[in-house]
């Protein structure tokens, strides 16, 4: 497990540094303004259907491939054919509604769009939704890869995907014409499906079953349907809640629009480099343990990742302007630009630490086949999130989608603790934590008080690093705990 967490974490760091890349460029070129507007809401059109099918349907197939091949090798390999088969039927599907109803789609996701950026994202959304086919069926491959315990793809794949779209960003602004950046995306999945397809055959990981019966079809397809169907509900919520939050976006302003997704981008970042390599690792693990143990590795696990993430989430909040500041001003990203991206980003952090953990948990319930059990808890998430947004953007404008963000996670995280029984195993952690907290926004909040130079940011960041090392060493549960599991395991 540990050797999957890291090459995911590897992965997604290179992810990371690539997106960081790409997002300075992109913002460099074309600050918040039209071009970057139409393309955001270009991605999102094409990515919310897609991930209505992929998001959930993905989850429940590599416990289900297991179950499978444990019973017949021909058996599993039937289920991934059907899958694809089913895949393809969807892909098309997608890509013919976006061709024949691209003006209702962009009228229900971004209806505060002006004409002229309104007509450039749907060329975009069009060129784009040609890649939808190769981004479904290169997703199927990379959790069958998982499923035997390669992680290589999957940590791979978000990197291809920057470097397209990076590529695309250049091929825009030096050529005049802003529909590279969605060639950038669909590109990109082409080279990608290519290559894990290559490899999948190699491996003869995707090879066709020697036999094919029809009441295996049958229960294959039973056993999907009766996994999947208790979350048959969650997409709608998943991807609800994406479109009004960008529609809501774009009835605050054009610059909101790009500042949701810049935000975004540094917010998630812990939840990519921290949280998704142990859920997807989880998911091949956790499935079949007993309800006892499951507690256990759980509340080592979400420990670590709630003593890293909180800090984290406070560091964020207290430094939202300089780190956007940094990253991000040059070119045509603008004062206005940082301003609106920050208190998005900083809504944000207050709920970022919640989301970290809270994905985790809601990941070990998929993996038990808990399924039911997951619609609940992201019914109440997701509704708080949306009702949030709709009811209080005229109040408080772009703050609003950060903080509805972190009302999602919060329920999420104490909704999912409740239903893993884990608040016991919490009692000895939350004074320290809650404390070292308190004691850290104070001084931080002190040295802010001073000026918001680039010479103070920096001074926080050792103040930070100083903090919550001496944390570490200082407090006994947790010395043992990080040197039980992140060192001692590290030396095995």
């Amino acid at each position: 497990m540990k050797i999957a967490i890291t090459s995911l974490v590897s992965g997604n760091l290179v992810s990371k540094l690539l997106g960081l890349i790409r997002e300075m460029v992109v913002a460099a070129l074309f600050g918040t303004g039209y071009v970057n507007g139409a393309y955001r809401v270009a991605q999102t059109g094409t990515l919310v259907p897609v991930n209505f099918l992929v998001s959930d349907s993905l989850t429940a197939f590599i416990p289900l491939f297991k179950k499978f091949r444990e019973e017949d090798e021909d058996k599993a390999l039937l289920f991934f054919w059907l899958m694809q088969l089913f895949f393809l039927i969807f892909s098309i599907v997608l890509t013919s509604g976006a061709f024949l109803f691209v003006d209702e789609w962009l009228n229900l996701l971004a209806p505060g769009l002006d004409p002229k950026t309104r007509a450039l994202s749907e060329s975009m959304l069009l060129i784009m939704s040609l890649g939808i086919i190769l981004y479904l069926s290169s997703a199927l491959i990379n959790y069958i890869e998982m499923a035997n315990e390669d992680f290589t793809p999957m940590s791979l794949r978000p990197s291809i995907q920057n470097l397209g779209m990076l590529i695309g960003a250049f091929f825009a602004y030096y050529l005049h014409d802003p529909l590279y950046l969605a060639w950038g995306f669909t590109v990109g999945y082409v080279f990608f499906f290519l290559w894990v397809l290559k490899r999948g055959l190699k491996k003869k990981i995707i090879a066709l079953p020697g036999k094919i019966q029809r009441v295996d079809i049958k229960d294959v397809m039973h056993s999907f349907w009766v996994t999947i169907k208790p979350l048959v509900f969650l997409p709608f919520l998943y991807q609800g809640n994406i479109a009004i939050e960008r529609g809501v976006a774009t009835l605050i302003s054009l610059t909101a629009i790009s500042a949701l997704d810049y935000a975004k981008f540094i917010n998630e970042t812990l939840l990519l480099i921290v949280s998704t390599p142990v859920a997807l690792v989880g998911l091949v693990n956790w499935s079949g343990e007993t309800k006892q143990n499951l507690r256990l590795k759980l509340a080592k696990a979400t420990k670590i990742i709630l003593i890293i993430s909180l800090p984290v989430s406070i560091f964020i909040y207290l430094n939202s302007e300089m780190i956007v500041s940094i990253l991000f001003e040059r070119g045509h990203f603008n004062k206005e630009s940082i301003d609106v991206t920050a208190m998005i980003l900083k809504g944000m952090s207050v709920g970022l630490w919640a989301n970290v953990v809270g994905y985790v948990l809601v990941k070990a319930l998929t993996a038990q086949f808990r399924n039911g059990t997951v619609l609940i808890i992201m019914l109440f998430s997701v509704v708080a999130n949306a009702l949030f947004n709709v009811l209080f953007y005229e109040s408080y404008r772009e703050i609003s989608l950060g903080l509805g963000n972190s009302l999602y996670g919060i329920v999420m995280f104490i909704s999912a603790m409740t239903y893993l029984k884990l608040w016991g195993e919490f009692k000895k952690i939350i004074p320290p934590i809650f404390i070292s907290s308190v004691i850290y926004l104070v001084v931080s909040y002190s040295l802010n008080m001073i000026d918001k130079s680039n010479f103070t940011f920096y001074i926080n960041g050792v103040v930070f690093l100083l903090f919550w090392s001496g944390c570490v060493f200082l407090i006994p549960s947790w010395r043992m705990l990080i040197v039980k599991e992140i060192v001692s395991r590290g030396k095995k």
